[in-house]
C-alpha cells in the first residue's frame, strides 16, 4: 500500500508541495479530492483547490500518493 492511499473521494485535504523548515514559506493546497487516478508515472489524487498557500493560481492539482522524498503528514485531512 502506498503511504497516503485510503483517502475517500469527497474528502477535504491540505497536501504539502515542499516538506515545511524553518527560514522558508510554506507551500500546500488545501482541496477536496476528486479522483483516484493512475499515470505512467504513478499512484494522484486529482484534487479541486480551494486554497493555494503559493499564491501561483492553481485550481487542479494531481497530488502523488507517494514520493521518494516523502515525509510524515504530507497530506492530511482537514476537519470539518
Amino acid at each position: 500500500m502506498l503511504k497516503f492511499d485510503g483517502i475517500a473521494i469527497g474528502t477535504d485535504i491540505k497536501a504539502y508541495d515542499f516538506e515545511p523548515m524553518r527560514g522558508r514559506h510554506d507551500r500546500y493546497i488545501e482541496g477536496t479530492i476528486m479522483e483516484r487516478i493512475e499515470t505512467v508515472t504513478g499512484y494522484f489524487y486529482r484534487v479541486e483547490v480551494s486554497f493555494d498557500a503559493a499564491d501561483m493560481g492553481r485550481t487542479e492539482v494531481n497530488v502523488p500518493l507517494e514520493t521518494y522524498f516523502d515525509f510524515d503528514n504530507r497530506i492530511t485531512i482537514l476537519e470539518a
